[in-house]
């Protein structure tokens, strides 16, 4: 099988151009695509191959979810068919480079009667970017309890719920707004170079919300929050499948595993005021650095699920946040926790920041 390059390139996507680069109309919702989106190819044994890699508007490399999403599937494919995954622990090394397939090289630490235990190393040019450990039980009885979800009946319907992309027409028209009266006004050219670059951003978001595999609503408008004031610690939202997954349980979490992060440790810039566009001072950089889920029941990824969100705490450029994943009946699927890197802009670092773009 031949190697399928990023779904987009936004080294190459300009403000003039954007509307050719992205077409909503074309967008495949069938299930091989959404699949495609996590799935890899078996290229020896317990060596796997992604098939397509993506990078978030904006973002410096493969975004994070799918690997882990990757990642997982490549271990699941080394276990028992009757085991289930019900648990991993990630973390991201080095940004990934979407021109180049990743491999991800699994090892089997422990092939038990109840568990089995895997390692996993996704590489690039010979160098690890990820590591991933996870666990795989098979299923029987015991005792169970859930704390309630007791927000759950005053949290509005996903079908009341405007999409995301009313938000980005909003915020294109602002900026275009703004940067016609800058025209108008002669204003300087740095100003009006940023002004185009932030509404070629905003232009490559709202395509991307438009075709993400992910169809999300969102409950508090969290697009909306960073002000330079400490704003929410906490965030929700609904999101499903954008197409049919398959009915398989591995395909299903690896599903979840690309959603979760998402919006996570965006809720740590939101509890700090922080955005990419207008708080003082800016957010210059946000990366994850770990990310660890728990599977708790089936998961039917066509289905809304609930998404609350929670940042306990930040400090030293480093912020902490906690997920829980909830079905439309109030059943908790998935737990998850993310620490990721959080750094504002400074006008004596922000061009450094801007040519290194590491950590």
């Amino acid at each position: 099988m031949s190697y399928k390059p990023s779904w987009r390139s936004f080294a190459s996507v300009t403000a003039s151009n954007i509307g050719t680069v992205f077409d909503s109309n074309t967008v495949d919702r069938s299930e091989d695509n959404i699949v495609g989106a996590f799935d890899v190819e078996e290229i020896d044994t317990d060596l796997f191959r992604s098939l397509r890699l993506y990078i978030p508007a904006g973002a410096r490399g493969v975004y994070g979810g799918q690997v882990i999403a990757q990642a997982t599937l490549s271990a699941t494919k080394t276990v028992r068919p009757e085991m289930k995954l019900h648990s991993i622990h990630c973390y991201f090394i080095f940004a990934g480079d979407p021109d180049i397939p990743i491999l991800y090289q699994v090892t089997r630490i422990r092939e038990g009667k109840s568990y089995a235990t895997r390692s996993v190393q996704a590489r690039q040019r010979g160098k690890a970017i990820f590591t991933l450990m996870c666990s795989f039980h098979t299923p029987e009885p015991g005792l169970s309890h859930q704390l309630p979800m007791q927000e759950l009946a005053s949290i509005p319907h996903p079908d009341t719920i405007k999409p995301e992309e009313n938000t980005f027409h909003r915020w294109i028209s602002e900026v275009e707004a703004k940067k016609k009266k800058m025209e108008d006004d002669a204003a300087d050219g740095e100003a009006t170079t940023k002004m185009e670059d932030l509404l070629s951003l905003l232009k490559m978001k709202l395509d991307e919300s438009r075709i993400s595999p992910v169809e999300t609503r969102l409950i508090s408008n969290h697009l909306e929050e960073g002000t330079g004031k400490t704003g929410k610690s906490t965030r929700m939202l609904w999101f499903r499948s954008r197409a049919p997954v398959p009915p398989v349980d591995a395909m299903r979490k690896a599903f979840v595993a690309f959603a979760s992060d998402f919006h996570l440790i965006g809720t740590v810039s939101s509890a700090l005021g922080l955005n990419f566009r207008t708080s003082k001072p800016r957010l210059a950089m946000m990366v994850s650095l770990d990310h660890t889920m728990w599977f708790h029941n089936d998961i039917e990824p066509s289905q809304w699920m609930l998404y609350v969100m929670e940042a306990p705490w930040s400090g030293g450029a480093r912020g902490l946040a906690h997920g829980k994943i909830y079905s439309m009946d109030g059943t908790l699927l998935v737990s998850v926790s993310q620490e990721g890197m959080i750094r504002v802009e400074t006008e004596k670092k922000r061009k450094t920041i801007e040519a290194s773009a590491k950590l």
